[in-house]
């Protein structure tokens, strides 16, 4: 394709999608130099698009426009290249209209793909990949879907000498660590419960008198600063309520450790590079698409069994919350601070994988003693969680029970003993409901079954990968 020279990129919905499409904005740059490069935002994410050093113009997207007015305003600017990240039929026909001749985006996603003129499908169903490698792969076209480039974002000089100036008074010195906890993440996840993330800073403070720590969170975080300030200790700053997003940029820039779940201030905190402990509860946010990309990182992740849809927003139950406990986030976050935890790619990838795996051995009675060898070594990993269903011909017909299962089990990847099950299983997908799970990856158990957990990772990774190629 031509070299693009006026790009727009599409991205108007929430902080940590926008710090996520980052590396495309530097692969571009770095591959056109000359490229002018503008940004569609939304209310949540377009102050801290306009403050990233990469980034030429800004254009904001409320939620009242419709199609019309978008179209019309994307038409003013001559655009030669549209990369529709937040990829909404609206959107995609907004460009369309605008007469933007070249239109990138995941052109497996129906009805808007329609609507692209480049064929450059997101495969989902491919489990290895992080989702900053799937915003990469929309540029296949132009070459550049193999770089791996880090997050990143930019600094407004005035939030941070603000941000500087406030710490100071407190008492922190730029030689003592700040740990950065951010209490209440918005919609996008649960709220690990505040009792749990004051026991944690208690067990810190108690071993590290020298850290101090930062609270941030919106008006509506209140509730939980007040339990986590029952802490006395003048090594506890509160800002909960007290930041703009410039300065909540500003301040993780000067964190020297981040601890939360996946939000858009942790993936502030990341694009800053600060080294990160991710709490990852629930089943709907996995860490091998979310994980905390290109830091030091370590990801706490308990393989539960829930039978609920996982909507983060409303859910009774607290399990997998409590399933991680505050002496697990507090030695994590030691051992990263003195050098260990995920320093690399390929261990951060091999690690979120496999807290983001649920696997299932299907055993119909042709190989179960390979079944069975195959759970004990699988069962030998702690952060694998894997179960073995008898299955036979009367359980088939029950397909509501299996889509049942399938979602009490959260099952990422079905490992068939006979291969007469195939077309049952695939046509299972169909029936268990879509939003819950990404459709599990379905292999055959192998002919050598091998003899470690961490042989077995690395052949599901490449036959997850394998899959993601064959369906692009």
């Amino acid at each position: 394709m031509r070299e693009p020279k006026n790009v727009v990129i599409i991205r108007s919905d929430a902080i940590g999608d926008w710090l996520v499409t980052t590396p495309v904005v530097a692969a571009l740059k770095q591959a056109f130099p000359a490229l002018r490069l503008t940004m569609v935002g939304g209310s949540l994410n377009w102050k801290l698009m306009r403050e990233h050093p990469l980034v030429d113009d800004v254009i904001v997207w409320h939620e009242h426009m419709d199609v019309a007015a978008k179209t019309r305003q994307l038409a003013t600017y001559g655009f030669d290249l549209a990369l529709i990240y937040h990829q909404t039929l609206a959107h995609t026909l907004a460009c369309q209209r605008a007469g933007i001749p070249v239109r990138m985006g995941d052109s497996a996603r129906i009805p808007s793909g329609r609507y692209l003129t480049e064929h450059t499908p997101v495969i989902n169903a491919d489990q290895s990949r992080h989702v900053v490698e799937a915003n990469m792969g929309v540029l296949a076209p132009m070459g550049l879907s193999t770089l791996r480039l880090p997050m990143s974002a930019g600094i407004n000089p005035v939030a941070r000498e603000n941000i500087q100036a406030r710490l100071l008074s407190q008492g922190w010195t730029p030689q003592q660590p700040l740990v950065g906890i951010h209490l209440n993440p918005g919609g996008a996840n649960r709220s690990w419960p505040a009792e749990r993330m004051a026991q944690t800073m208690k067990l810190i403070h108690e071993k590290h008198t020298e850290w101090f720590f930062v609270l941030t969170g919106t008006e509506l975080a209140c509730g939980m600063r007040d339990q986590v300030l029952r802490i006395k200790s003048d090594s506890i700053f509160d800002l909960v309520g007290q930041t703009s997003l410039s300065e909540l940029s500003a301040l993780s820039s000067l964190y020297s450790l981040f601890v939360g779940v996946d939000s858009g201030p942790y993936h502030l905190a990341v694009a800053h590079g600060v080294p990160t402990v991710e709490i990852a509860p629930t089943k709907a946010v996995r860490p091998i698409r979310w994980g905390p990309w290109l830091v030091p990182n370590v990801v706490l992740r308990s393989p539960i069994r829930c039978a609920l849809y996982c909507d983060h927003q409303r859910c009774p139950v607290d399990d997998c919350l409590n399933a991680i406990t505050p002496e697990s986030v507090a030695q994590a976050a030691d051992s990263l601070l003195a050098g260990g935890g995920n320093r690399t790619y390929e261990d951060s990838k091999k690690d979120w994988f496999k807290k983001s795996q649920s696997i299932v051995l299907i055993d119909s009675g042709l190989r179960t003693q390979d079944v069975e060898r195959a759970r004990q070594v699988l069962s030998q990993d702690p952060d694998i969680r894997v179960v073995v269903w008898p299955f036979s011909i009367k359980q088939a017909w029950r397909l509501a029970a299996l889509a049942r299962r399938i979602q009490a089990d959260d099952v990422t990847t079905w490992i068939l003993d006979d291969p007469y099950w195939l077309p049952y299983f695939k046509a299972a997908h169909l029936y268990a409901p879509l939003k819950v799970f990404v459709p599990p990856l379905l292999v055959m158990l192998p002919s050598y079954v091998h003899a470690t957990s961490g042989a077995w990772v690395d052949w599901l990774m490449a036959e997850n990968s394998k899959l993601g190629q064959t369906l692009r």
